[in-house]
């Protein structure tokens, strides 16, 4: 689930996704996926959603969501964003990053542990998992 301007997103499984501006009464958006969504965050202006098999969905308006080039086919299951990256992390130590939400890059570490969340804060990332 994000918040942002007066907006609630929330993901969850077959490409479900609903908007609120209350938190009451919860609409369905149509994302065009079935994939299972596990994470969504608010990037400015763009909402970005990560899930099942390395996908990550975007849109400026959420009407038109576009599924960008799939850096992996790990599960995405935890994403966040500063004001000017964003951050996505999931299976087999997978952490990617991007100023944009378009292009993603992966971040090498030491390790293969599962990710499974991700947030931001007095400038930094920190990601949670296993182990």
């Amino acid at each position: 689930m994000a918040y942002s301007s007066r907006t609630y997103l929330e993901v969850g499984e077959r490409g479900q996704v609903f908007v609120s501006e209350d938190s009451s009464t919860w609409y369905p958006l149509d994302v065009g996926v079935s994939n299972s969504l596990r994470a969504v965050t608010f990037f400015g202006g763009r909402v970005v959603i990560t899930g099942e098999n390395g996908l990550i969905l975007i849109t400026d308006n959420l009407s038109d969501f576009y599924s960008v080039s799939q850096p992996t086919t790990d599960w995405l299951v935890g994403v966040s964003a500063s004001s000017n990256l964003v951050v996505a992390v999931g299976d087999n130590g997978a952490i990617y990053s991007s100023t944009n939400a378009v292009a993603w890059q992966r971040i090498t570490v030491p390790f293969t542990n599962w990710l499974t969340g991700v947030a931001y804060g007095t400038n930094t990332f920190v990601a949670v998992g296993e182990r």
